[in-house]
């Protein structure tokens, strides 16, 4: 008990002297004060993205902000923890040149630490534009090489170098990979199915039951014959769906007049959804569908987006976010459109 009142007594400076906090966690700290750094501010910017949202109830709000404040933290974690590898095997190649009498399991645990707290910004990006996004990349890096200094007991200089390097090779890497993910034919065919869903293309699409918000329920196989369908299965709490479903809309309402219907069919209630679109004016008629909707879909994980031709043959399916988004579905609506 005196443990942890002794943990909670060190977490004032947090809130009283940041700097001062960051640096005693710096230089003498735990892992304990860092998790708790960042449940806290996964908790703040969690709930604080859905409290200010007047399309959500209260039990929605307290269910999706927990849903978003645990991806955050997750996503934080695992970001934290690669960054801390790389710069403590970075620093001690470096350590030579720069003199710094530490272990590589010393250096690992000092990086950590600092960066349990220099990259916790970027919980900002889940959620805000591109000010925000560049006060959040200017804070992170401010904070990890001041951090960086202090726990390898290096000059700024150095650490700034130490920070360069670092990123280099965390994004050069990432992006490396991802983009010989995205272009290896093999990767491709085993991502292709990957998911159940994806073994729906080519196959009539199931007749499933859509109930638009305030409209008359109707079969999916009624709109056979007259509209290219697309259907977005989404949640208001999943950030990929956020960033995904104006992408969605913005492409289909290109080929409106064309035939081509978008529905966004949604996990919880269907008019607080169509607030929410409204709002954020994303152009698609927000419906539900009963447990066997999601199911005849596959539907495993979201943001799942599906495009159906008029003779209600499935053309693509589309899970998470794909690096072209618009650039395909813009591709496989025009070739259900042509099809027809």
């Amino acid at each position: 008990m005196d443990s942890v009142k002794n943990k909670l007594a060190g977490m004032r400076w947090l809130f009283i002297k940041p700097g001062k906090f960051f640096d005693d966690v710096v230089r003498n700290g735990s892992y304990w004060d860092g998790f708790v750094f960042m449940a806290l501010l996964a908790f703040i910017v969690g709930y604080g993205a859905v409290i200010g949202d007047p399309t959500l109830s209260a039990d929605m709000v307290l269910a999706d902000g927990a849903n978003v404040s645990l991806v955050i933290f997750v996503g934080l974690l695992v970001i934290t923890s690669i960054w801390g590898l790389f710069a403590a095997l970075i620093g001690m190649k470096m350590r030579p040149r720069i003199a710094v009498a530490l272990t590589l399991k010393e250096a690992i645990f000092r990086c950590l630490r600092v960066v349990l707290f220099s990259i916790a910004p970027l919980a900002l990006l889940f959620f805000h534009g591109p000010l925000l996004l560049g006060i959040a990349l200017l804070g992170v890096l401010v904070l990890s090489v001041i951090g960086v200094s202090k726990a390898l007991s290096i000059k700024l200089i150095p650490a700034l170098i130490l920070q360069a390097l670092t990123c280099g090779s965390i994004v050069g890497g990432a992006a490396l990979a991802v983009d010989s993910f995205f272009k290896d034919p093999e990767i491709q065919a085993r991502r292709s199915h990957s998911y159940p869903a994806n073994k729906l293309v080519g196959k009539p699409a199931p007749d499933i039951l859509i109930q638009p918000t305030g409209g008359t329920p109707f079969k999916l196989s009624e709109l056979k014959g007259k509209n290219v369908v697309i259907i977005d299965f989404w949640a208001t709490w999943c950030p990929p769906c956020r960033f995904g479903l104006p992408m969605v809309s913005e492409v289909a309402s290109k080929y409106k007049d064309k035939g081509v219907v978008f529905y966004a069919i949604g996990d919880g209630s269907v008019n607080q959804e169509k607030l929410y679109l409204e709002q954020r004016k994303i152009d698609a008629i927000p419906a539900s569908s009963n447990a066997d909707g999601f199911a005849a879909f596959m539907v495993q994980a979201i943001p799942e987006t599906i495009v159906i031709d008029k003779q209600g043959i499935i053309k693509s399916v589309h899970i998470g976010l794909s690096k072209n988004e618009k650039e395909e579905l813009t591709s496989e609506i025009e070739a259900a459109l042509a099809a027809n």
